[in-house]
């Protein structure tokens, strides 16, 4: 078994697969607020739909690393 904190996200965040980006809020961070700009970057390309279910797996998953109020803040929400 592994952590996938013990991971560097940036592979995750440079992955053209959106599902690797989201996964990337859950790994090692050296600058958690650009990795969260560039997914949501990448979330921004989708339809709406799709948009709408990759934030809600990003939010998620963000919570689990105390990163809402980044995600928030990135998303303008």
């Amino acid at each position: 078994m592994v952590d996938i904190r013990e991971f560097d996200a940036e592979p995750f965040v440079a992955s053209p697969r959106l599902g690797d980006n989201i996964l990337a809020v859950l790994a090692r961070f050296t600058d958690a607020r650009d990795a969260v700009k560039r997914i949501l970057e990448h979330i921004a390309q989708y339809d709406r739909v799709r948009r709408s279910l990759a934030m809600q797996e990003l939010t998620i998953l963000a919570g689990l690393r105390k990163l809402g109020t980044v995600i928030r803040q990135e998303a303008c929400w």
